[in-house]
């Protein structure tokens, strides 16, 4: 960025045209395995069975059958979920239409939770961006109305599903509660992280281990009070840089736009698994918008 090499609009194209070509092929692949023109070949993991075809890759049920949720190349649904919100934004905000009703239909197939709940987010942000520019009480009005109405009109649907997700949610909300209730301890016991394991079972053995799916925790559990610190930090600079600027509505590029809306949109996954602030795209799509407000308030002051 100091010696401006990057250009990050180019950046979220590339994104964008490997996120397509990634989906167009799996989702061909997806409904050939369901008709049974593809062949499977079986993968065994810590993490569960799974069936792999050329491009994509599925939960395998018990009697061999491909489960009906969409992975794509992804390690699961929700991640494929995650990484395909910036996309639909994206999509919207740069008018690519086709694109979108691809991207949207993917996440349809992903049947995430946590996919779906983000997408409710992104809808009255982007209608607030497209509203009046020249009068912020209305499109602040327009952005509450919008929130109020989604809530009402999908609270139900959402705590259904949620409570079908039966062990899979009690877990999320024991990695969190169990961060927190274990935090004095593993201060005094492990202040600079939980030692490695070779297997989950290994790991989980350690009684103040809490899983994987809090990802402050996942930070503590690799790193200590200060990778913990660290990630804690970079969360709250990324939610004040979004909710900042998306306030204050100063910003006119479309890209700043759409990372400005993925940012706060993608807050929820930090409670299910790896994030997107753990991997090179924030880096590289979202942390220099972030550097750039940052070094603008230090110049102001």
């Amino acid at each position: 960025m100091k010696s401006n090499k990057i250009n990050i609009e180019i950046l979220w194209e590339y994104f964008y045209k490997i996120i397509l070509l990634i989906m167009i092929a799996s989702i061909i692949e997806y409904f050939l395995i369901l008709n049974g023109f593809v062949s499977l070949r079986t993968i065994n993991t810590s993490g569960g069975y799974f069936l792999s075809g050329i491009f994509s890759m599925m939960h395998g049920l018990e009697n061999g059958d491909p489960h009906y949720r969409f992975y794509a190349s992804f390690m699961e649904p929700g991640t494929l979920a995650m990484y395909l919100i910036p996309m639909i934004i994206y999509t919207f905000l740069k008018k690519r239409y086709y694109s979108l009703v691809i991207f949207a239909f993917a996440m349809y197939l992903t049947d995430s939770l946590g996919g779906f709940i983000s997408v409710a987010l992104a809808i009255p942000l982007l209608i607030y961006y497209r509203s009046n520019k020249k009068n912020a009480f209305i499109s602040l009005i327009l952005l509450l109305l919008t929130t109020a109405l989604l809530i009402f009109s999908f609270k139900n649907e959402f705590l259904e599903r949620y409570e079908q997700k039966g062990n899979s949610a009690s877990i999320r909300e024991e990695n969190f509660t169990q961060m927190i209730n274990n935090l004095p301890e593993l201060l005094s016991n492990y202040p600079f992280g939980i030692p490695l394991s070779e297997n989950t079972e290994q790991a989980m053995a350690n009684s103040l281990r809490f899983g994987f799916n809090f990802t402050p925790g996942n930070a503590y559990n690799l790193g200590g009070i200060f990778a913990f610190i660290g990630y804690i930090t970079v969360l709250l600079l990324s939610l004040w840089y979004a909710t900042t600027s998306l306030l204050k509505r100063t910003v006119s590029s479309n890209i700043e736009q759409i990372a400005i809306i993925s940012t706060i949109c993608l807050i929820p996954f930090i409670f299910q698994r790896a994030t997107v602030w753990d991997s090179n795209i924030f880096s590289l799509l979202i942390a220099p918008f972030i550097i750039s407000f940052l070094s603008s308030k230090k110049v102001r002051r």
